[in-house]
């Protein structure tokens, strides 16, 4: 429609005494719905609160960093615990235990190949798949030890435990 159709249906009403509504039949395309469950809808439900969906209108949100890192940390142990299906401290310290003598073997074969790249003067690309390893070994470390360092504040803050009819919500299997 331009403007000159726009125009003459103008003077046409003034003409007629009767008014004209023109109304643009435009349909939007169906959108399918869908419910979201699970990690998707946890994603999709931040993404509105950030402003990347919906009208564009960002929340602001006081998010106390602190709080992210423990996240996070938390994150990567229940991680690393269902990776290897580790349910009790004496299994935790066998699997920390197993990676501290792997990284000590890794750790003396890179010194090793070290030694003989320094004496060749020739690089041996064995090395940086080693330090690879290595790292990964060591982060596993280091999750053991926060994990350790963490289970006295779990027991302690599940020693007050919400009940159900009597009985604790949550409880510890006897294995």
């Amino acid at each position: 429609m331009t403007e000159d159709d726009i125009e003459e249906m103008l003077w046409d009403s003034f003409e007629r005494q009767t008014d004209v509504l023109v109304i643009p039949r435009a349909e939007k395309p169906p959108v399918p719905y869908y419910k979201d469950m699970g990690l998707s809808a946890l994603v999709l439900s931040w993404m509105y609160v950030l402003g990347w969906l919906g009208k564009g209108k960002k929340v602001a949100y006081r998010v106390n960093r602190e709080e992210v890192r423990k996240l996070k940390r938390y994150i990567r142990q229940h991680d690393l615990l269902e990776k290897y299906g580790i349910d009790c401290e004496d299994q935790l310290d066998a699997h920390a235990a197993m990676r501290a003598v792997e990284y000590a073997e890794l750790e003396e074969r890179r010194e090793a190949l070290r030694k003989e790249q320094r004496r060749t003067k020739e690089p041996i690309p064995e090395i940086a798949e080693l330090t690879e390893q290595l790292r990964f070994v060591r982060r596993e470390l280091r999750i053991c030890e926060d994990i350790k360092a963490d289970i006295p504040k779990m027991r302690a803050a599940f020693e007050d435990m919400p009940e159900i009819d009597g009985k604790p919500m949550y409880r510890e299997e006897e294995r």
